[in-house]
């Protein structure tokens, strides 16, 4: 099977694009996979005509991306249903079924959204029960997921990828056995027709020459077999998100966090929210920098490089030179017991954050302890650890200068702070239930192979033996949404531990919007409901 797919920001010049894909490609049947039509007509009206033909003519088929192509998981059940809904049909009649008259055969967004069983019920409900997920090389196979059935696809070419590399990614997809779905993805290609002229050739050319077979998804879908997980839900593919990364999705998200809390908005409103949070607008500006966060109304006490205890109501936190090391109830550990962690991984280099101090503090809101940690070049990190006066759980605020680094430099890793939560026997995978801020909760599944998996929500929950381990996000523990970096660490001979990264990112990303910038995070961690 072949797609084509492009988002909101390829309208412009998505019409010569096809126009060339379809010089090459016109004797099989195409995929089309696109968000919405734009509301002020820039030449997208043009294709209109050109794909209801190829669709009542040629055996092609339509599949919808969303309304605008949004993250998904960052979405609320309310957003989540006009990001479906209105993909299709929408106040502004620029919805596929709006403009072809025919509903799409599936829907293939940029990041669905499958791990909340409400999200699943809102695809079933719009009459969307076959979901494609963008994954690597993987043949096509159903799998069964919360009634619905997914189906995995390969989106090509990669951002920057030249000729050489496509052309391999093609050869080595063609020579796997069984079929396959391959997307050719307009967003990746040059922005001008004749510098992508030679990508589509050459993917024109590897999938002709291959000598398969090239049938619509509906074809393949009735006689496809559906296979179901054992527990309900499949795991999601980690490498989806790397479309958004989460450094610049935090700062959607808190950008557009006055909008969401509105009850009452209007079309045109939730139509920008979910274009702020796709792939589609500009990223944000990175803030101004400024002084730190709440750290001026704690008085030091006492310097504390050694190991500490810092004592609550229902358990306690070991520290050592400043450094959270686990949870405890007297002598039993309640998770593993290391020391966390901070480093930055750029160029393939590792820099690792060191300790400057540790001092014990007082405060309106209770005592704790502060760390302050150096991370060359030129960045810092300083982290408070507080029992509040009137809660069980543990707070944990911090702020951080970022390394200056030089704008070309590429970021495989930001880790601000990371720590272990659980045990995990080897090649197991691990659930990490999560709560959204909007009440609608799901599970995401933590397997070794996957490094770093994101999950958004207001508050996570691990279970290690007997107990619960509750994240959530906010010092206050009523937190908005966030993202949470989740992985399974191989920590030593047949060991394996859950760790979490609260704040940070897994690249590559550009160093450019981060270099040098401060910010603040903060979260708390509690045992059972917080």
């Amino acid at each position: 099977m072949v797609g084509v797919q492009w988002d909101a920001t390829c309208w412009t010049r998505a019409p010569l694009l096809v126009d060339r894909i379809l010089r090459v490609l016109h004797p099989v049947p195409l995929h089309w996979n696109f968000p919405a039509f734009p509301w002020t007509d820039t030449g997208a009206s043009g294709l209109a005509p050109v794909l209801r033909e190829r669709l009542a003519s040629a055996g092609d088929s339509l599949l919808a991306m969303g309304c605008t192509g949004a993250c998904q998981p960052v979405l609320g059940l309310k957003d989540l249903d006009r990001e479906i809904a209105w993909g299709l049909r929408n106040p502004w009649s620029t919805g596929l079924a709006d403009v072809f008259g025919r509903r799409p055969a599936a829907i293939a967004p940029r990041l669905p959204d499958l791990d909340r069983p409400g999200a699943a019920a809102l695809f079933l409900r719009h009459g969307l029960a076959l979901v494609g997920t963008a994954v690597g090389d993987r043949t096509l196979t159903f799998s069964g997921h919360y009634g619905l059935r997914v189906f995995p696809y390969t989106r090509l070419p990669g951002a920057g990828t030249g000729r050489q590399a496509l052309d391999a990614n093609l050869r080595r997809l063609m020579a796997l056995c069984g079929d396959v779905f391959v997307m050719i993805d307009l967003a990746a290609l040059p922005a001008a027709p004749a510098a992508a002229a030679p990508l589509i050739e050459i993917f024109a050319e590897r999938v002709l020459g291959s000598g398969r077979t090239i049938v619509p998804l509906a074809e393949a879908a009735l006689e496809g077999e559906t296979r179901q997980p054992v527990n309900g839900c499949a795991s999601t593919e980690a490498a989806e998100w790397r479309l958004f990364p989460a450094t610049t999705l935090r700062r959607r998200l808190e950008a557009s966090e006055g909008l969401r809390r509105r009850r009452r908005r209007r079309s045109d409103e939730t139509r920008d929210l979910l274009a702020q949070l796709s792939a589609a607008t500009p990223d944000p500006p990175v803030p101004a920098p400024g002084p730190p966060r709440r750290y001026t109304d704690r008085g030091l006490i006492a310097h504390m490089q050694g190991e500490a205890t810092l004592s609550g109501d229902i358990f306690d936190v070991r520290l050592a030179g400043g450094r959270f090391c686990g949870l405890a109830r007297g002598r039993e550990a309640l998770t593993p017991q290391r020391p966390a962690v901070s480093w930055l991984r750029v160029n393939g280099r590792t820099f690792v954050a060191r300790g400057r101090s540790a001092f014990s503090f007082e405060g309106d809101d209770g005592t704790g302890l502060r760390e302050d940690l150096v991370l060359e070049p030129g960045g810092s990190l300083v982290v408070d650890y507080t029992f509040r006066v009137e809660h069980a759980f543990l707070a944990i605020e911090a702020a951080f200068t970022f390394p200056a680094l030089p704008p070309e430099t590429i970021v495989d890793e930001w880790a601000p702070l990371v720590f272990a939560l659980a045990e995990v026997p080897p090649g197991r995978e691990v659930p990490v239930a999560f709560e959204a801020p909007d009440g609608s909760t799901g599970t995401c599944l933590v397997a070794e192979r996957d490094g770093w998996r994101p999950a958004a929500g207001s508050r996570f929950r691990v279970k290690t033996g007997a107990l619960e381990i509750v994240l959530a996000t906010g010092s206050d523990g009523l937190g908005a949404w966030g993202l949470f970096l989740f992985r399974i660490a191989k920590v030593g001979r047949g060991r394996r531990v859950l760790e979490v990264n609260p704040f940070g990112a897994a690249g590559p990303v550009p160093a450019a919007p981060l270099a040098g910038s401060r910010g603040s995070f903060g979260f708390t961690i509690g045992l059972g409901r917080p």
